[in-house]
């Protein structure tokens, strides 16, 4: 992936060794999210494969309230979640 980044500027020391980056602060931003996006993919990635299998929405909606745990907010929470992931793991 390129993250299209400016020109960056090293500090070197004194025999030209490179030993610092300096970067715009929206490259700097370009870089932490492609590693918060990273690690979210590697989070994702050890889910699926340590899993033992996923709940359907329905289910799971099924689960939260017989175990009265389906209060408002919980159920806004998961029926969001639905709408972003759109059944992927269904």
């Amino acid at each position: 992936m390129n993250l299209n980044l400016k020109k960056e500027q090293f500090l070197v020391d004194k025999a030209g060794r490179p030993k610092a980056v300096v970067l715009q602060i929206s490259d700097f931003n370009k870089l932490i999210n492609f590693i918060e996006d990273l690690e979210d993919a590697l989070d994702l990635k050890r889910a699926i494969e340590t899993s033992r299998g996923f709940t359907s929405h329905n289910d799971l909606l099924k689960r939260l309230k017989k175990q009265d745990l389906a209060g408002p907010f919980l159920l806004i929470f998961v029926n969001i979640h639905k709408s972003v992931f759109n059944g992927v793991f269904n």
